[in-house]
Order: structure tokens, then sequence, then C-alpha cells
């Protein structure tokens, strides 16, 4: 099989490459090389085996596998190379580092004798206007598609190595949006009574969601995908302008078939912020113009330039401004702001996207005017296994790994081991999960702690590659060479290292969120590197920044004589490496974290690198109560380091915290505070959010174990609710967002009951699960901290958690069950009928809601300001809790309307009809957080938005007692 590859390969790179006429000539040549290689007598024969597997089309074929399809028939190997050779016009791939040949295009490329020398043509500008565009789609495709690993995977950072690079289209997952949608034409989901099944909206189709604008912002955390996201949307869109029928668009589901021919224009916006004019020069639409005009001109492509223009006025053109986080604070952000709002304002139909990080975009002087903002999902369990089998499918396919069993293998090896708790809470990161896959893959094995992922991804960057590469038969790598002609060691470079990264992080200080990217110019890096032997020469420096730059990929070259770390959290990393290894770590750290937020990334890591690398607490420790002392203060920076103090002892580890003395106490005071922090409503709601979990990973103490995790108090949480008469529903003259079901007002009595003061945890469902044997699937568990309503919970699971519980407090004789809604109204509003549970205007530091910006569930109670009259939390937002009371089979139209009747048959049991929920939940505006809001599900729907709270019946029996176990549960 070796000699037909070899004779393919030639006669690829001899006829396809080389030659600039005769395609089918080329064609016909490997045709015959494969039927005299398989003993075909006729061309006939093999047209019939084509015929058999017409309708299989396959997206590529590499033939120097053909040899490992040992279980294929002679037809079966043929008529795949040439199927995809002839009659679906895709790839042929060869061990030659050729690239891919694409057949439909192959007569225009050659003919205009394409060359591409990193992202800039070679070659002379064709006359064909059709061309022109094929010649820029081309330099589109080179320089997106290989995915950009340099600083992450080892032999993709080596210049100088000889394996193919992983292609952006193979290993990409779908990046998914934190908006929920409907399924179009999903249809009813089994067990939800008339309701349609929801779905989260993709990333991709978010660029096409909002008819009523074409501008869009996606925000993520680093590491989120971003940009990568971006260069797979323009790989797909140039690959698909080359060659329609590869199925390109297939590759970005979601995205709209008859947009197919738009033309993607990618700009890096520091490259643009770079261009800013002079201060008295008005900002203008032309400015972003200009500078794509002066890109395609240092791209040797000025001949697309007129084509380009057209397009945006034919509306033909897509935009994707990448990295708006990375301007600096200041001139040139509302440079690049004001640039970009003018340009959209020029161009109102061309597809604008522009990517941010999440905090960045919170300072108002990033934030774009008529931009529809969308936040990207971190990576679900099935994003998470299909990235890990797409990788070590990409590695098989480009020669790392040679065998599909060795590939099977390590998926489910990695899927295994990232199952790990500390490391389950790094996968759903892309960036982050990518860097377990290359440590995975070669090394064998994850550490726990993320500051020990780090250090082992730095030490094989750095001094591992060579020996992974050849077996480890290389004598000793070339950096560790270059350092033993001068005496130092890796040690040694790492400080060197650590310290420009420490000193780079700094330069964040101008921005109020610390989101800077740091450039480090080249005269720096090399006064930095030569500092460890001043007397040998900057020529010895220089060398050791090749090496690194080339052949380890630790620092990139941005662009001529400018270096940067290749991922901000490698920046955080190898600063924290500095900052841990200071004499006074905990006031210098203490320090810094008063300075500015940038710097809690790098503590953090400092911190984590004390205590999984190096394996010492007793600094860490030091910085904790430097963080939080023993006497407190009410001031906003006193409750931020207390935060971070909480977040310290989390990145510790509260096992290895209990056996310090000192350390359990730290632990008491830290979560003391931390409750406090969270209940009385300190600082910013997205920092008392973060403090809320912080405190759910150390040991939520509101809460008792011992008794199922229900609140530490002697009613286990419940408040009374005395007998008496409410105004229940809405009066539209009062209410001007009533709906037409919460209509008319009224007067109800309800008798004394006791409601649960939060909605249910998901640490109290876990007890309920795990103690009855419930039988249900895991997906509850992969949504919020322990600590936060448990969500994902049909009503059924409601119901059963409540038989469950009243078994529990059987001694008490208690009856635990779902609040009718009469009754979740009356604790939700109090007697006369406000708005919120607060009063009657909506405010945002009072619940969590779509416009908080949260964008998940948060601890329970932490919006105190929303507390009820009967002193209830997260009435409002949060989640939208079940009832008891019956909605009807109708989804516009409910069954059961106002006047509240509980003798009409609505609080009676009916297991498939659609029940009413309340309370609004943190994707909902203000109008669906109303206190009376009724809304509706069948009872076997789940999803993120939904959980529920509790009433207890004291001195009453069970109506319908619950089985021992309440092992009726719905099936997993």
């Amino acid at each position: 099989m070796d000699s037909i590859t070899a004779a393919i390969a030639s006669a690829v790179q001899n006829n396809l490459v080389d030659q600039t006429g005769d395609t089918g000539k080329a064609y016909r040549h490997i045709e015959n090389l494969i039927l005299e290689h398989f003993g075909i007598e006729s061309e006939n024969e093999l047209f019939q085996a084509i015929q058999k597997l017409k309708k299989r089309p396959e997206s590529k074929v590499r033939l120097a596998t053909i040899e490992e399809e040992v279980e294929y028939s002679k037809a079966t190997q043929i008529s795949e190379i040439i199927n995809a050779v002839k009659e679906f016009n895709l790839s042929i791939e060869t061990d030659t580092d050729q690239g891919s040949i694409t057949a439909d295009n192959i007569n225009k490329i050659s003919q205009t004798n394409i060359a591409v020398n990193g992202n800039v043509f070679i070659g002379s500008p064709p006359e064909d206007q059709h061309q022109k565009l094929q010649i820029y789609r081309q330099v589109l495709l080179s320089t997106s598609r290989n995915v950009p690993m340099r600083g992450i995977d080892i032999d993709a950072g080596n210049a100088e190595s000889g394996r193919k690079a992983m292609s952006i289209d193979e290993v990409y997952v779908n990046l998914n949006t934190k908006t929920i949608v409907e399924k179009k034409g999903g249809g009813k989901k089994e067990g939800t009574g008339q309701e349609k099944e929801q779905k989260p909206l993709s990333a991709i189709e978010s660029v096409h969601a909002d008819s009523s604008t074409r501008h869009i912002v996606i925000l993520g955390d680093p590491g989120s995908g971003k940009t990568t996201f971006m260069n797979h949307l323009c790989c797909c869109l140039a690959g698909h302008g080359l060659s329609p029928n590869q199925g390109w668009i297939d590759r970005i589901s979601g995205w709209p078939p008859e947009k197919g021919e738009v033309l993607p224009v990618p700009i890096i916006l520091r490259d643009f912020a770079s261009s800013m004019p002079a201060k008295d020069e008005k900002t203008d639409g032309m400015h972003l113009w200009e500078f794509i005009c002066r890109k395609l001109k240092a791209q040797n492509l000025e001949f697309v330039e007129k084509l380009i223009e057209k397009a945006l006025e034919d509306e033909k053109v897509i935009i994707l401004l990448d990295g708006l986080d990375e301007i600096r604070q200041g001139d040139q952000t509302k440079f690049v702001r004001d640039a970009i709002t003018a340009f959209a304002v020029r161009y109102p139909r061309t597809r604008i996207v522009v990517t941010c990080r999440v905090l960045s975009w919170q300072n108002s002087s990033r934030q774009l005017a008529n931009f529809r903002v969308y936040e990207l999902a971190p990576f679900d369990k099935d994003q998470i296994n299909g990235f890990i089998g797409a990788w070590y499918s990409e590695l098989l396919r480009i020669g790392t790994i040679k065998t599909q069993h060795k590939s099977q293998t390590l998926t489910m090896r990695l899927q295994k081991a990232i199952r790990k708790p500390d490391l389950w809470r790094l996968a759903p990161n892309p960036l982050l999960l990518t860097v377990m896959a290359v440590v995975h893959t070669h090394k064998g094995q994850l550490p726990e702690a993320r500051a020990a992922l780090y250090e082992e991804c730095v030490d094989v960057l750095l001094w591992r590659w060579e020996q992974v590469k050849s077996d480890g038969d290389e004598e000793s790598p070339r950096i560790r060479k270059l350092l033993e002609e001068t005496g130092m060691n890796e040690t040694d470079l790492k400080q060197v290292l650590w310290k420009l990264a420490f000193e780079c992080h700094g330069k964040g200080e101008c921005s109020e969120n610390g989101e800077d990217v740091a450039d480090i110019d080249e005269s720096t890096l090399i006064k930095a590197i030569a500092s460890l032997h001043p007397g040998i020469g900057m020529d010895w420096a220089t060398h050791v920044i090749d090496t690194i730059k080339n052949r380890a990929g630790l620092l990139l070259e941005r662009e001529p004589g400018i270096y940067v770390f290749p991922h901000r959290t490698f920046q955080e990393y190898l600063a924290g490496s500095f900052l841990s290894s200071q004499a006074k770590f905990a006031e210098t750290a203490s320090k810094l974290a008063e300075e500015n937020a940038f710097w809690r990334e790098a503590i953090l890591l400092a911190v984590g690198r004390l205590t999984h690398v190096t394996g010492e607490s007793d600094r860490p420790l030091a910085l904790v109560m430097e963080l939080c002392p023993a006497k407190e203060a009410d001031t906003d920076m006193a409750w931020k380091k207390t935060w971070m103090a909480g977040e310290v002892l989390v990145e510790i580890g509260t096992n290895r915290v209990k056996q310090n003395t000192a350390g359990k106490d730290l632990l008491d005071r830290v979560r003391d505070r931390l409750i406090s922090l969270v209940t009385n409503g300190k600082l910013k709601p997205k920092e008392r959010v973060e403090a809320g979990n912080a405190l759910s990973r150390l040991g939520d103490i509101r809460f008792n174990a011992e008794n199922w995790y229900l609140p530490d108090d002697e009613n286990f949480g419940f408040i009374q609710i005395s007998k008496g008469s409410f105004l229940m529903g809405s009066d539209e003259k009062h209410d001007k967002k009533a709906h037409k079901d919460e209509m008319p007002q009224h007067k109800v009595e309800l008798s004394e009951y006791w409601i649960g003061k939060y909605p249910v945890t998901k640490a109290q469902f876990r007890v309920f699960v795990k103690d009855s044997k419930y039988e249900i699937d895991d997906e509850w568990e992969k949504y919020g901290e322990d600590n936060h309503p448990v969500v994902y919970v049909t009503w059924h699971d409601a119901d059963a958690y409540c038989k469950w519980l009243t078994e529990k407090l059987e001694d008490r004789k208690w009856l635990i069950r779902l609040p009718t809604e009469a009754q979740w109204e009356k604790a939700a509003r109090g007697d006369d009928g406000q708005t919120f549970p607060w009063g009657n205007t909506e405010e945002q530091d009072k619940m969590n809601y779509y416009e908080t910006g949260i964008n998940d569930t948060s601890s329970v109670g932490c919006f105190p300001g929303g507390e009820s009259a009967y002193s209830l939390l997260d009435m409002a937002g949060n989640v939208w809790e079940w009832t008891s009371s019956l909605w009807g089979d109708d989804l516009m139209e409910p069954t059961f309307k106002y006047p509240y009747d509980p003798g009409d048959g609505r609080e009676e049991n009916s297991t498939g009809t659609s029940r009413v929920r309340r309370g609004g939940s943190w994707g909902n505006h203000a109008e669906y957080c109303r206190t009376a809001v009724r809304y509706r599900s069948g009872p076997g729907f789940q999803n993120s938005y939904r959980g529920f709270r509790v009433v207890c019946l004291p001195g009453q029996q069970p109506v319908e007692p619950g089985q021992p176990g309440c092992k009726q549960g719905r099936k997993a």
C-alpha cells in the first residue's frame, strides 16, 4: 500500500500542483494508477463500485489510511477514493507537504499560480474578477483554518515540525449562547403537556437570530472560544466560496444556506486600534474601511478592494471584529468604539460581529450602541465529550496517533479523567479543556488542580516536546542545551519568564477590569533573557528567544518585534508564579488585590502553585489572614477582600485547610463573613453572586447537613404565613404590565400555612435522590452550586421530594407539599397586592433577572433587598417555581380562571395537565417576575429556569402518603 500511496502522492504533486493546464489528464493518471494497483481490468467495473456508494458522501479521504482499513472490500476502497475525486469534488490528502488539492477549484487556482506565505498572497493579480475573489478566499482559508495551537500544542509550536497542523473545522465544537429559544418544528417534548421543547441559541444562529439588527456582540469569558468561533466562521465561509460542494456550510450548523456566498472580512481590533488618527481628526465610518484597505495592500490583495467595496454595498459581506476587550482603556477604546459605531451606521444592513470579554463589556466606554448582545455558554457534557472525540480523531488524521484503537482508548481515558471534581469545573471552558487535552496527550495523565495543570503545560512546552516527538530518543531539548552553555538551568529561565509576565500583567493597571493584552517589545524581551548571562552577549539571548518562539511556543511573535504570551491565562499563571516566589507573599498579594481586580486570577493561581506544586500552605493561609483580618470593616474593599479570601480557601481546598489549626479558625471566620456579605447585600450583584458561589464551595453553613441540608434553624427554614385574606391577581389600572389571565383582582381567604424561606437547593435535592434511590438522570447536577436552587426538575420530581421530606419529618407530623398558587402569591406579595415582593418598582439589585446580567442561577438569599413582607427570599427571579395548581390543557387560555376557587378542581391531582409556575427566572425581564404573573408548563417539562419551593402544613397527615423510599420517580 505504501507504493500506491507514494505513487498517488507523486501524481498529485506533479500533475495537480505543478501542472497548470489539463487537470482532467491528472485525474485520469491517478485513476489508472488505482486501476493498475488493484488489478481492475475495466473502467466499467470501477464505475459499478462507485455507484454502490453514490449516496454515501465522505467528507474527505486520507490515502495513507487505506492500508489500515483492511476490513473494507476492494470495491469499497477504490470507490471511496474515486468517489471523492470525481463524484463529490472533495479533498485529496497525502503525506506530502502540499496540503489538500480541491477538484472543484484546481483549474482556477492553478491558472492564477496562487501561493500564500503566511497571510500574504505571492503572485501577480489575475484579470478575472471571480479569480480575484477566489484568491482572497484562499488566503483567508489558509490563515484561519489551522487551529492556533502555538503555545498550546507541542508540535504546532515547532516551526520545523513536518506534521500537519490541526484543522479548525475538524476539532471545532459548535458553541452555544446563554439565550434559550424554542426549537423550530420540534413539536412537543415527551411528558411536557403542550409545551414545545427549548434549546440554547447557538453562536452561529445568533448572527442571524434578530431580524431587527444585523449587528451583534458575542461576549465570553477568557478561553470561552470567542476567537475560535470567529476563525471557524471565517474558514467555513471562505471554504464554501471556494468549493460550494464540499459541505463547508454544513460545518457551521444553523447558518442559512442562502447566505453561503457572503464574504468574510476578519479584523483583529488591537491592530485596528494602532491606526488611531491624530486627536483632532473626527472619527467616522471610513476609518475602519481605510484600515481594511491598508491590510489588503499589506497582504498583496489590493486587487480585491473594489470587489469587497461592492459586496459591502450589496450587503454580501460579514465583518468579523475580534477582541474589543484587548484595546487599552482611554483614547484607543473611544476611537475603536466610535469607528465601529459609525461604520455600522454607514452599513446598516451589513452583518457585523464583535467579540469581547464579559467583564470588559461592563465598562460603558466599550459598549456599542444598537448592537444586540449574546453571551457564550460553557461547554455542556455532550460538547466536552464531542471535543475530546474530535481532538483524538484529528490527531489520528494528521498522524500524531497511529491507530484507530489508540485514538479511541485515549478518548475514553480523558473523558474519564476530567470527571474529577476540580477538573470537571474547568472542562466547560474550551481553552482549559484544550490545555487538558494537550497535557493528557503528551503526558498520559492529568493533575487534579488547575495550577498544577498549567505547570505541567508550561513544562511540556518548554522542555518535553522534543522527547515526546522522538519517543524520548533526543538527548536534550535545544533550550536546555542553550542554558547549559551558560551554566544556567530550566528554573533560571522560568524565573525570568515569571518576572516578565508579572511586569507585563502590571501594564493592565490602566484598565478598570485589567483586560488589556500585554505586548512585549523585542528589546525588553532580549534584555530580560540576556540577564541570565550578561557577559555572553545579545546574540545568545536572541537565539534563546528564537528557540522558544519557533520550537516551544510559549511566546508568540504577534507582529515583527512584538511578542505576547499565548493566552491571557498563561500570562496570569506565570505572573502568579513570580508572585508566589516573593518573600512577603501575603502582604504583596493583599496590596495587589487592593490595587485592581485584574490581579485576582494571578493571585489565585499563585496560591494554587504554592499549594499544589510546591506543597506549601502557610503562606496561602497568611494571605487569608491579610484579606480577612479578625477586625471586621464595612467597606467595599473589605468585602471584596473577604470574597477573595473565600476563593483563596477554595483554591487551597477545605480538607487541606482543616488539617491546620489556624486554618480551621480562618475557615469559620471567612464562612461567617461571606454569609454576612451575601445576606446583607454587600457589593454589586455579580460580585455578590460570585461570593455566594465561593461560600457554597467552602460549605454554606446556613444549611445543616445533618438535617438534609435544610436551613439551620428550629423550623428548618419554614416561615409562618398567618391566616387571613390577601389581594390576588392584577388590576390593569395600577399595573400596566398585567396579563389577561391575572384578572380580575380579588380577595382570597387562606388558612395558616408555613413556606420555605428559599427555593429547594441542589444540596437538599441530592440528599433526597441518594436517600430514596430516586430514579432520575443527572441533568440537574450540571447546573449551579450546591446552595443554588435545583433546576432541571419536573413537577413530578418536585412532588416526589415533598413526599420524601414528609416521611423524614414524620415525628413532627408535618405535611410537605408544593404550594397552591394562592399560597405562593400571598407569601410573595403580602396582603395588599404589591407588584413585586418589595414594592411596586422594578429594581435590579433586588432580584436575579435578565437585566441584572447574572445569566445563571445564584445562591439562594443573594438578593436580600428583594425580601418579601413575610421575609421570604428569591420570590422574584432566580428560578420559576412549580405550584400544585392546575392550569389546564390549553396553553393559551387557562382552564382555571380567576377568581381563584380551590374547590373548582384546580387543586385536584391530574398528572398529565399543565401546572402553574410562579416568580420568573434569571432569564426573564421584570414583566415576568411580578408577583401576580401566572405561567404554565406540562408536568414533565424541565430546563435550567425551573425549580420549586415547598410549603409545610403542621399537624396534618398526608392525604396521599408517600411510598417508602419514594421509588416511583421518573426513569433516567
